[in-house]
């Protein structure tokens, strides 16, 4: 039932700008009194009306507010308000943060009192005056009696009951409204301020952030809306989820996607984030500084901790985060389950790097010594807590001078800090790679050699690849090779013109 309370009211004939709304005791969610408290006036007549000589117990207005974080003000449009129109009046001093906590209608007048608080701090009974130069407009004396006493709610008046107060869903800036009898326990529980690539990427990509339900029964969300410290502003709809519902069960979670919304979340520096229902409440705020790519800020029993992206999920502890984890899972090799020297062996492995600030892995093979028989393979995995899957090559050293036994043979995955290997036989030489060349030059090398960069001073003869053998595209060509290629390419081109002019000139001296 609510409690109704007549406005004592002085001058009725004058009252064409009238007390409408008041914020006197903002809850926790909403943020600090001090800081937060509002009044709402509103112009009743089809008339512009000044306010440059009107105070609020007996404190002047001025234009504008106070941004607390900058002390910079904002909205500074004079002090006329517009006929049927609204005017939201805040704290002077050191500033208000009702403009960062509440979703104030654009098209209402900005106004501030020279006086570090409004009517020396809103408290739960107070008498408010609003006065021109020569007369009372509107007095009211409330009580948190009335309601909106640090409920998420505030106190007004509606055109029909003028002179009656009770409580009602705040609406600074608009046409006020009866309370709402839902109340709601939604919360912010992770989000990914800078994803891996585009942060401004479609959903799944790009950033989101996930909320839950601590109710037991099923919440609509159709309407609410998330804003940041800059004031952008999402509505969650069909648009921004993945499961195309608004719809969040009871004790479950739903993640909202920015899906191309740029600039919403700050990379670096400090940012807010607040998620408000269809009645402009506050539910819930967080505020964070900085963020690490590919890593989500999650709340995590009661504490927020970067860890590994969950969304819809239960977030993860960092302890309990996945891993790095490197393994090979398949080697493609012949029916007969042996390789030969100068195979080109095709290995599959898994790797997740975890939180792992590293990036490489690299494959090879190598003998029970340690001396590796192949080329290195490397690859780099970028993003964090990823899993990857994928088929790497290994050339192994074609072995024409037998210098390596036919037995088994190691291949090794390392990254990370981490190792796994599996065992192969190898068996054989693959001969067309290999042909004995009598070579003048001295010194000549062995194709394992040529591979790893140590040349022999003594060699009688020079074992080579066989070119002609090898199937496939040139995937590489030395500049000096490419140099004599074109050199040879331009020298026949000239002596076709210089036989051309020749012949050209015999023609002429012949006739």
């Amino acid at each position: 039932m609510f409690l109704f309370v007549f406005l004592i009211a002085i001058n009725l004939t004058s009252a064409d700008i009238i007390f409408n709304e008041i914020m006197y005791n903002p809850s926790t969610a909403q943020g600090s009194d001090s800081y937060n408290e509002w009044i709402e006036i509103y112009n009743t007549e089809n008339t512009t009306i000044s306010l440059e000589n009107y105070t609020l117990c007996e404190k002047s207005f001025l234009p504008g507010y106070i941004n607390r974080e900058d002390s910079i003000t904002y909205l500074n449009n004079g002090l006329i308000i517009q006929p049927f129109s609204y005017a939201i009046i805040t704290d002077g001093g050191s500033g208000t943060e009702v403009y960062t906590n509440f979703n104030i209608n654009e098209n209402s007048l900005a106004l501030h009192v020279d006086a570090a608080t409004l009517c020396g701090g809103l408290s739960g009974s107070e008498k408010i005056t609003l006065k021109s130069e020569i007369e009372t407009i509107d007095l009211l004396r409330y009580d948190s009696i009335w309601g909106g006493d640090n409920n998420g709610f505030s106190i007004c008046t509606f055109p029909n009951e003028i002179g009656t107060w009770k409580e009602c869903s705040i609406t600074p800036g608009q046409e006020n409204s009866q309370t709402s009898s839902q109340s709601y326990n939604l919360i912010i529980t992770e989000f990914l301020p800078n994803p891996y690539g585009n942060d401004n990427a479609a959903m799944p990509d790009g950033e989101f952030i996930e909320l839950y339900n601590k109710e037991e029964t099923t919440i609509d969300l159709q309407g609410f809306y998330l804003k940041d410290s800059a004031n952008h502003k999402i509505i969650i709809s069909n648009m921004n989820l993945l499961n195309n519902n608004t719809e969040i069960e009871g004790n479950s979670y739903l993640t909202v996607y920015t899906n191309g919304f740029s600039g919403f979340l700050n990379n670096e520096g400090l940012e807010e984030i607040k998620i408000y229902d269809v009645n402009n409440n506050r539910l819930d705020k967080v505020s964070y500084s900085n963020s690490q790519e590919g890593v989500s800020w999650s709340l995590i029993e009661d504490s927020w901790q970067q860890t590994q992206p969950s969304p819809n999920e239960e977030n993860i502890n960092p302890e309990e985060a996945n891993p790095a984890r490197i393994e090979i899972q398949t080697i493609y090799i012949g029916s007969d389950e042996k390789a030969k020297f100068g195979d080109l062996l095709r290995v599959k492995i898994f790797a997740n790097k975890g939180d792992d600030t590293k990036e490489s892995l690299q494959l090879y093979l190598q003998d029970e010594t340690g001396e590796k028989i192949s080329k290195i393979t490397r690859t780099n995995l970028e993003k964090k807590y990823t899993d990857y899957s994928m088929t790497l090559p290994i050339q192994i050293f074609p072995n024409c001078n037998e210098k390596y036994p036919n037995e088994k043979y190691e291949i090794v995955l390392e990254g990370f800090d981490l190792e796994d290997s599996k065992k192969i036989d190898i068996e054989g030489i693959t001969q067309n790679l290999c042909e004995q060349i009598k070579p003048d030059c001295k010194p000549c090398a062995t194709y394992e050699e040529f591979y790893s960069s140590e040349l022999s001073e003594n060699y009688e003869s020079e074992t080579v690849i066989n070119p002609y053998s090898i199937t496939g595209n040139v995937i590489f060509e030395s500049t000096g090779i490419k140099s004599k290629r074109y050199g040879i390419y331009f020298f026949c081109a000239v002596l076709f013109l210089v036989i051309l002019q020749l012949q050209v000139k015999n023609g002429k001296n012949k006739s």
